[in-house]
């Protein structure tokens, strides 16, 4: 992840006490910043080797960053964007399309399931 430092100083930036501290306020864009930024950082690992496992944790970094602000899922659009760039056969733009779309609805019910 040496190529991603940069991505990943800034999730850690959108979080850092200290600068949450001298805004005087804590509200839900600072933890949704944080999910959407780790939701970036998960497509970038997918993007070099397109596996499962970094699918489904952008898929719950989503689902996370949506439950906390809705207007985070346009994370969704990302994932889509994401998946169809970096799926060559159709065979495999499905199954990562449907598991992108299951993992973020089960981890939005498992989130809040007095949401649905």
């Amino acid at each position: 992840l040496k190529k991603h430092m940069g991505l990943l100083l800034a999730a850690y930036v959108a979080v850092f006490p200290e600068f949450v501290g001298m805004s005087k306020q804590v509200t839900a864009d600072t933890t949704a910043l944080f999910f959407m930024s780790l939701v970036l950082i998960m497509s970038l690992i997918y993007l070099e080797n397109a596996e499962t496992v970094p699918l489904v944790f952008m898929a719950l970094f989503a689902a996370m960053a949506t439950m906390e602000k809705w207007h985070s899922a346009v994370a969704c659009f990302y994932i889509a964007i994401v998946v169809t760039i970096s799926c060559k056969k159709m065979k495999l733009f499905f199954v990562h399309g449907f598991t992108a779309f299951v993992t973020y609805v089960l981890g939005m019910c498992v989130i809040a399931p007095n949401g649905f």
